[in-house]
């Protein structure tokens, strides 16, 4: 399932990243043994993101583009821009019905 993602190496912005929620992982031990192990979860995406830092891949590489936004706004707003202004939400699919059409509702 895609997750929000964010990195300091691109400061102000976040994005959607999907990832495979399971890897096998394998690798040497500090004494120099093979090792290999299955990660899931949480613990899946992280060693998918590190081993991408250590390849030069950013977040920003792999992002659904149309997620792409400013997680905040730390500078001032140009001049004319009314104060509460935010940013657009990312946007979400529609519900499908059952027979791949969207409905009544849906095209609202």
């Amino acid at each position: 399932m895609p997750k929000l993602r964010w990195s300091a190496s691109v400061p102000g912005y976040e994005a959607v990243v999907g990832r495979p929620l399971e890897v096998e992982v394998k690798a040497f031990s500090e004494e120099g043994r093979a090792v290999s192990f299955m990660a899931k979860g949480w613990q899946a995406r992280q060693i998918q993101h590190a081993v991408d830092m250590l390849n030069g891949i950013l977040y920003v590489d792999r992002m659904e583009t149309k997620s792409f936004r400013r997680d905040k706004v730390e500078e001032d707003l140009p001049e004319g821009v009314p104060y509460g202004v935010r940013a657009a939400k990312v946007p979400r699919s529609r519900p499908k019905s059952s027979t791949g059409k969207r409905s009544a509702r849906a095209r609202r």
